[in-house]
């Protein structure tokens, strides 16, 4: 993703968690389609100044990752 990031001079960064474990087990097959689609998508709808992902533990649900991606984009309209 660095390298569609890096073609429309878009920061990209990732914001682990302080608390985040060194080792999370999951499905990576998964991890990486979800991680693709979500930063990919945040990539083609940012024209200008960044893409971030933040990595962390759930609060709500025990030993479950939570990603968010964050980007300066044109975003989504409230109704829809």
């Amino acid at each position: 993703m660095a390298v569609a990031a890096d073609a429309k001079r878009l920061a990209l960064q990732v914001v682990p968690a302080p608390d985040l474990p060194r080792i999370v087990r999951t499905d990576p097959v998964s991890l990486r389609q979800i991680l693709v689609n979500l930063v990919g998508n945040a990539i083609k709808f940012t024209d200008h100044g960044q893409v971030t992902v933040h990595l962390s533990m759930s609060d709500e649900i025990p030993q479950r990752l939570q990603l968010e991606v964050v980007d300066t984009g044109i975003g989504i309209p409230p109704e829809g």
